[in-house]
């Protein structure tokens, strides 16, 4: 990285997968809002690069014609590192997406990793599964020692909409999140559209 202020270049941008693509281009900015004012990237990109970098807000600056090697077009692609806070982005399963985008989910369960830690009430928050995502806000947090805590004070339809008792919901819980993660604390955060 370049001295406090300046632009950063990435390069090379290259990943084994569209996810982890993704995944880099969604993370970066936050990754080195420190270190400069924008990033910027250049790639020969394919369509699906192209729309991964549109969903997070990285937009087209410049192309170069034969830039690299002759016969290609090199695209530079930048983001701002310099618009305030940027709306926190969350990887979620396509059941649980969906419930919260049709409104049949309004709690989403998280464990107490530093990132969800510091996640606020009020807050804008993006919920992206594969190619699909959508913002919502954050309402409240609650806090609890246990997911059976949590769900003596919670409604279980709200966190797991397709579970048919709350037993099943603990075992889909606990199925996802082993017993040593659930000992970082259970995070409920109630999102509304």
């Amino acid at each position: 990285t370049p001295k406090k202020g300046q632009p950063i270049k990435i390069m090379p941008l290259v990943a084994k997968s569209g996810a982890v693509f993704e995944v880099l281009v969604a993370n970066l900015p936050r990754l080195l809002a420190g270190y400069g004012h924008k990033l910027y990237v250049h790639l020969v990109p394919e369509p699906w690069q192209i729309a991964c970098l549109q969903r997070h807000d990285w937009t087209i600056e410049g192309m170069f014609p034969g830039g690299y090697a002759p016969n290609s077009v090199v695209q530079q692609w930048g983001h701002s590192l310099q618009k305030g806070d940027p709306v926190r982005k969350m990887r979620i399963k396509k059941p649980y997406f969906d419930g919260i985008m049709s409104g049949r989910k309004t709690l989403e369960v998280r464990i107490g990793y530093s990132s969800i830690k510091r996640l606020k009430a009020g807050q804008p928050l993006q919920l992206e599964n594969g190619h699909a995502f959508g913002v919502v806000r954050i309402k409240s947090i609650r806090i609890y020692d246990t997911f059976a805590d949590m769900l003596a004070a919670e409604s279980w339809q709200q966190i797991v909409p397709q579970a048919e008792s709350e037993r099943e919901a603990l075992r889909l819980l606990r199925k996802i999140y082993p017993d040593h993660k659930e000992n970082l604390g259970v995070h409920v955060i109630e999102v509304q559209k």
